[in-house]
C-alpha cells in the first residue's frame, strides 16, 4: 500500500482516515481482490496509530465487505462484488459502471414464446395474447459472468431484435424514448441447474439469489419482467 500519512490535527478519528486510506488502495487498484493486507502490527507501525485504532478501521472493513479475514491466515482484500441498491431504479449495465467496471452480454435467445399468465398479468396483457418476446442473455462484468436473466416484453417491442442485444437494453430503450423509471423485485434463493452452472462457470447446485421483477415507466405502464440468477459471490444487494 502507498504511504498516506494520517492528520492527527483533523477532526475526523483517525480510524475513519485509515479506512479511507484502505479503500483508497483498493479502488486504485494498489491492493486487489485476494491481496493480504499488512498485519496490524505492520499497519500500526506505518501509519503511527495504535493497534486499538488498527482494529477498529479493519472491523469496519470486514463488516463493509471490504476485507475478509481467515483464521490463523491474516486479512485479505475481499472480490468485489456488484451493488444494487433495491431502492433506487440501477439496471446492471449502471451497476457496473458506478465501480468502473464494463459491462457486456451474451445473447442466449432472442424471439417470440408462449406467454404465460404471471407474463400477461405483469406485462399488462390481455388474456387473448398468446406470444411475447424473450430475450436471455449472460451478463458480464469485466468478463466474468455475473448472472443469467430472461427478460420479457410485449410483442410491440419487438423491434428490438433488430438491434445488436449484448449491450444495454435500457439504452436501447432509450432511443425510442421508453424510460424505465421504477422496478418491483422479489428476492429468493434457488439453486443452479446444470446449465446455469455452465453458464456461470460454478458447481451444479451452488446456491444462487433468484430476482423477479417487473420494471415500469414514469406513468405506471409495465415495460418488461424479468428472472435473474444470480451468482451472490458477485454480486450484492442493498434492501
Amino acid at each position: 500500500m502507498k504511504k498516506t500519512p494520517l492528520d492527527k490535527n483533523s477532526s475526523e478519528p483517525l480510524y475513519r482516515q485509515l479506512i479511507e486510506s484502505i479503500k483508497e488502495d483498493i479502488n486504485n487498484n494498489i491492493l486487489n481482490s485476494g491481496d493480504k493486507i499488512l498485519t496490524e502490527l505492520e499497519l500500526s507501525e506505518k501509519y503511527e496509530v495504535s493497534r486499538i485504532t488498527v482494529r477498529k478501521a479493519i472491523g469496519e472493513l470486514v463488516e463493509e465487505g471490504y476485507l475478509v479475514k481467515q483464521q490463523g491466515v491474516g486479512t485479505f482484500v475481499s472480490e468485489v462484488k456488484l451493488v444494487k441498491n433495491m431502492k433506487k431504479f440501477m439496471g446492471f449495465s449502471q451497476s457496473c459502471e458506478i465501480l468502473g467496471k464494463v459491462p457486456s452480454a451474451a445473447l442466449i435467445f432472442a424471439g417470440l414464446i408462449n406467454a404465460t399468465d404471471r407474463d400477461r398479468r405483469e406485462l399488462g396483457l390481455d388474456d387473448s395474447i398468446t406470444n411475447i418476446l424473450s430475450i436471455k442473455r449472460i451478463r458480464f462484468c469485466d468478463g466474468e459472468p455475473v448472472m443469467v436473466e430472461d427478460t420479457h416484453f410485449s410483442t410491440e417491442y419487438s423491434y428490438l431484435l433488430t438491434n445488436d442485444l449484448e449491450g444495454s437494453l435500457y439504452n436501447l430503450l432509450d432511443h425510442h424514448n421508453i424510460i424505465p423509471s421504477v422496478g418491483r423485485t422479489e428476492l429468493d434463493v434457488c439453486y443452479a441447474t446444470d446449465k446455469e452452472a455452465e453458464l456461470l462457470n460454478i458447481e451444479s447446485n451452488t446456491p444462487l439469489l433468484l430476482l423477479r421483477g417487473v420494471c415500469y415507466d414514469k406513468m405506471g405502464n409495465s415495460i418488461h419482467n424479468c428472472r435473474q440468477v444470480v451468482n451472490p459471490k458477485k454480486y450484492k444487494m442493498i434492501i
